[in-house]
């Protein structure tokens, strides 16, 4: 009787402990009072085009919402990662960089970088490579926006 009522309040105080503990929870409503207006982005054509486009689609309509200014400036390195026995080429490493300056309402000014690599296979056909490679940039591009949008969040959430 009397060990049962020790450790329920044992478990009663560790759970105590661990409920207070400070750690606050991330607002996922993270770019609710936030527009990106103005997005200027240097560097390869094709990720450029495409990485403006998928941030652009991240607006909000609310109003009294505070502006966001990035300049994104883009470097690609297309590497050979692997060749065959007859020194042919099997597989490219692709990297980008891209290092992000943001301003927040011409108060909070700041920049980060994010790289992400990955590797394509060459195939029989021409077509069929420059195709693996459009799908691999599709994906790092999907992944540096996620970053981009990550960082930013924790950047403003920070103010």
């Amino acid at each position: 009787m009397i060990i049962k009522k020790v450790k329920s309040l044992l478990v009663y105080f560790c759970l105590l402990s661990l409920l207070s503990c400070g750690f606050k929870v991330v607002d996922q409503n993270y770019l609710s009072n936030y527009k990106i207006t103005d997005i200027n982005v240097v560097g390869d054509n094709r990720i450029s085009y495409i990485l403006k486009n998928k941030l652009r689609s991240a607006k909000t309509t609310k109003q009294n919402i505070k502006e966001i200014k990035i300049k994104i400036n883009i470097n690609k390195n297309k590497t050979i990662k692997e060749k065959n026995v007859q020194n042919q080429i099997t597989k490219y490493l692709v990297q980008i960089k891209a290092e992000v300056d943001y301003t927040v309402e011409n108060q909070l000014e700041g920049n980060f970088i994010i790289s992400e690599s990955g590797e394509f296979n060459i195939a029989d056909r021409h077509t069929q490579t420059l195709e693996n490679e459009k799908q691999l940039l599709k994906i790092l591009i999907i992944n540096i926006e996620e970053k981009i949008i990550d960082n930013l969040r924790s950047k403003i959430n920070d103010i």
